[in-house]
């Protein structure tokens, strides 16, 4: 995002609309996957709380709807997870 950058071995998951409740984690902001964007295959993601506090400082909500790369990808950022607490 801009000229912020994370560490560059951060995890990436690919992941359905069932990703959250499957791992019991709540979203802090934005929403889950809709099912057009899976249908579509669009390049929307979901970050860790670790990785948006890194990008977007203490405006975690600025994060969403803006488009960060992921490696050679870019995608729209629809949700931000809650902290785990690590």
């Amino acid at each position: 995002y801009r000229s912020q950058k994370t560490n560059p071995n951060v995890r990436v998951t690919g992941a359905d609309d069932t990703y959250l409740t499957v791992t019991d984690t709540k979203l802090e902001y934005g929403r889950n996957f809709s099912n057009p964007e899976l249908q579509s295959g669009s390049t929307v993601c979901i970050l860790g709380s670790g990785v948006a506090k890194k990008l977007f400082k203490k405006k975690l909500s600025d994060g969403i709807n803006q488009v960060i790369s992921v490696g050679n990808y870019k995608c729209r950022v629809v949700g931000i997870m809650e902290s785990k607490g690590g």
